[in-house]
């Protein structure tokens, strides 16, 4: 990879953003290290294509899909990587490099970190998958016990109306009792014989039987409204239990939050690993000595502002030695005639201006 001429060393050379036509002039050295930083940025950029393969299967669960928007956004991180490198220039100046360096480094770990979160998700599968099973049986265990207060609820209601309809079934057998004892004269004043008061005591239960009915009737219908009700409340919570199945969530953003919960030191070392290979590049440029390759970098820019410079003093130059003559043709003119005529004036200024403009675009 160090031979200039490899078609691998020149690849990897425009991975790092560099120019190979300047690591020419330079000595072996240059070429390993502008290499393995284009090595490095190239395996961000492999790190990347996987880490978003996974995040689009889990997603969108098409191949024919994942695949090409993983290339695209492996080919931004790509892009991204390759500017932070390049960009980088060594000014024999530490702290103006850390200033230099800072924002990059920033851009870099929020790389790093973009790119872990998928890949961990993937190396912690089992894990992930075992804490939304225990989310959905919590879930569900919940809603069992939620269903089973309701249902509480309503047999207490139920209990409460069949003891209340029990009463007044006692409370009907007691007057009976009482009416049947005091006719047979076994009770009450000792009697036999249907006297006054085994005749008020049948008129008291025949009554309370009236009411009993009544009673009966409005606690049958009360309970046949709570049967209903109870098969309402199961009906509903079957459905629930159901759409809680179905739709239960186990898509990117659920298994980012269960990875949230595993707590686990592996998965921030995962990311802390990629965010060291994402900033290695800039951290190995910003701490390691100026180079051949920096000091060429130096002049080809530093030639190219003196030949910009050149180029544009030469313009000047031409400028005002079109305008010097005009001028003096100008002067002379107008000595030769005090009461110059406008039309020619302008006609001769217009000419003026279109040779300007010829020679500004042949230059």
């Amino acid at each position: 990879m160090t031979d200039p001429n490899s078609h691998i060393a020149r690849f990897l050379v425009f991975c790092a953003g560099s120019s190979p036509d300047l690591l020419a002039q330079c000595p072996t050295s240059e070429w390993i290290k502008h290499t393995s930083t284009g090595l490095t940025v190239l395996f961000t950029s492999l790190l990347a294509l996987l880490s978003s393969y996974f995040a689009l299967q889990v997603v969108l669960d098409n191949v024919l899909f994942s695949i090409p928007l993983a290339l695209l956004w492996a080919l931004i991180i790509f892009n991204l990587d390759r500017f932070i490198v390049a960009s980088f220039r060594k000014q024999g100046d530490l702290w103006k490099e850390c200033l230099q360096a800072i924002p990059r480094i920033m851009l870099a770990g929020a790389i790093a970190i973009v790119v872990a979160r998928p890949l961990e998700l993937e190396i912690f599968r089992s894990e992930v998958r075992q804490i939304l099973a225990e989310q959905r049986t919590e879930k569900l265990e919940t809603m069992r016990r939620a269903h089973e207060e309701r249902l509480s609820v309503h047999d207490t209601r139920t209990l409460a109306l069949k003891h209340e309809l029990d009463g007044y079934f006692r409370l009907r057998e007691k007057y009976y009792q009482e009416y049947i004892c005091e006719c047979d004269g076994t009770c009450g004043t000792g009697l036999k014989g249907r006297g006054s008061e085994c005749k008020a005591k049948q008129l008291k239960y025949e009554e309370y039987v009236r009411e009993f009915e009544r009673e009966k009737t409005r606690i049958d219908a009360a309970l046949a409204d709570l049967t209903q009700e109870r098969g309402r409340i199961s009906a509903e919570n079957t459905e629930a239990r159901r759409l809680a199945e179905t739709a239960f969530s186990e898509g990117f953003l659920a298994r980012l939050q269960a990875l949230g919960k595993l707590g686990t030191l592996a998965s921030f070392a995962i990311t802390l690993l990629l965010m060291l290979v994402e900033i290695t590049p800039i951290l190995s440029k910003l701490l390691a000595p100026e180079g051949p390759y920096d000091n060429l970098v130096r002049i080809s820019e530093h030639e190219f502002k003196i030949k910009f410079m050149r180029s544009v003093y030469q313009q000047n130059m031409d400028l005002h030695g079109t305008r010097a003559p005009a001028n003096r043709r100008s002067e002379k003119s107008a000595l030769a005639q005090p009461n110059p005529d406008p039309t020619d004036v302008r006609n001769r200024y217009a000419e003026l201006r279109r040779q300007l403009r010829t020679k500004m675009k042949t230059r």
